[in-house]
């Protein structure tokens, strides 16, 4: 069976052309998407700091300076276009349980106390940009990282059954062999 030379020429074209938009969309189109809602936490720490300004929100309270640190460290997390920094960075959040319970009664407080509402507002619009930019971020490690785990569960699930299949194969022969010495050891016993 012989491949026809055109069929291998097409298939080379299609997978350098898919490698080429795969180069552009990580180098030009993900990091300007990054931007674009980086600039949107940009403009919500501006917001945040006009509404210090006008008096709506005391910059000394807990709420104001915990949001700020939030919003300057997911800027800062997301200057480069690595995915690891952002997500360390919010793990090391999620998994600081005093960080989480504290952050848990800020957002409770803003919740239930008589916090103006343009303040309400921008601490949910930063949460949403957060988890965007999360989104953003964990999509191309879930691209990366899904067909890696199929092709190594699906290699491991071969290879157990292959241990499976080898286990039984071995306790045939073993069971051949002890029935092949029986068999041995009864010709032997009834020609002496």
């Amino acid at each position: 069976m012989t491949v026809e030379p055109i069929i291998v020429f097409n298939i080379l074209i299609t997978l350098i052309a898919l490698w080429v938009a795969m180069a552009v969309n990580a180098k030009f189109l993900q990091p300007v998407l990054l931007n674009k809602k980086r600039f949107a936490i940009y403009e919500l720490r501006d917001r945040l700091a006009l509404l210090a300004m006008r008096g709506v929100v005391d910059e000394m309270s807990e709420e104001y300076r915990t949001l700020i640190t939030l919003i300057n460290g997911t800027l800062c997390s997301t200057k480069g276009f690595r995915i690891t920094e952002f997500l360390n960075m919010h793990a090391a959040i999620y998994r600081d349980k005093a960080m989480m319970k504290h952050i848990d009664s800020i957002l409770e407080r803003i919740h239930n106390e008589d916090m103006p509402l343009e303040y309400k507002d921008l601490v949910a619009q930063f949460f949403r940009h957060a988890r965007d930019i999360y989104k953003h971020k964990i999509w191309g490690l879930k691209v990366t990282l899904w067909p890696i785990l199929v092709f190594f569960s699906g290699l491991a699930k071969i290879i157990s059954s292959a241990l499976i299949i080898k286990k039984g194969l071995a306790n045939q022969l073993d069971k051949m062999k002890n029935t092949e010495h029986k068999m041995e050891e009864n010709i032997a016993r009834l020609v002496t």
